[in-house]
């Protein structure tokens, strides 16, 4: 990524900062703040629309045939799978990293052969060291945090049922 490139994310990223969903998609599903948007929100802001299966666009008749909406990924694992498994690692808690994407799950949802599973306990946000960009579900809004305090948050989260993991992923 150039350095131009890297300036025009960080800009868009920060735009997004505190705003709903609804703002940034005119799917059906921009307007449900009862789904889980965190994929959503990533596949939005990097253009991502990696499977019709699980884009916003196709969720319904009307969404596909409306100009307005910008088809864009809405799951986690679709997005995590769609790495190549050396675009992927597991986060240190202990180092920087480059702009890229970040991952938290239950460990177990690892599968032997390194993809993703579906299990509900996943999130994605875009890393600008030492910046999360991510969806909050809970919140309904774009949230900017820093690493640690993104980690704390899921790990409490995400830590009843066992081991929480965090997976670093280039941009596709």
């Amino acid at each position: 990524m150039t350095l131009e490139e890297m300036d025009a994310l960080t800009t868009k990223l920060e735009s997004t900062v505190n705003l709903r969903i609804d703002k940034i998609c005119q799917s059906s599903l921009g307007k449900d703040f009862n789904q889980n948007q965190c994929a959503h929100y990533v596949s939005h802001v990097m253009g991502y629309d990696i499977s019709k299966n699980a884009s916003c666009k196709f969720l319904t008749y009307a969404d596909s045939q409306n100009d307005s909406v910008e088809g864009a990924t809405i799951r986690v694992d679709a997005i995590f799978n769609k790495l190549n498994a050396r675009a992927r690692s597991e986060l240190s808690r202990n180092s920087c990293y480059s702009p890229g994407l970040i991952f938290v799950t239950q460990k177990r949802n690892i599968k032997p052969d390194k993809s993703m599973g579906n299990m509900p306990a996943k999130h994605i946000g875009v890393l600008v060291w030492p910046w999360v960009y991510h969806y909050s579900n809970t919140s309904n809004q774009v949230k900017k945090e820093n690493v640690a305090h993104f980690m704390n948050t899921f790990e409490r989260a995400y830590g009843g049922s066992g081991p929480v993991g965090f997976y670093y992923g280039e941009f596709l």
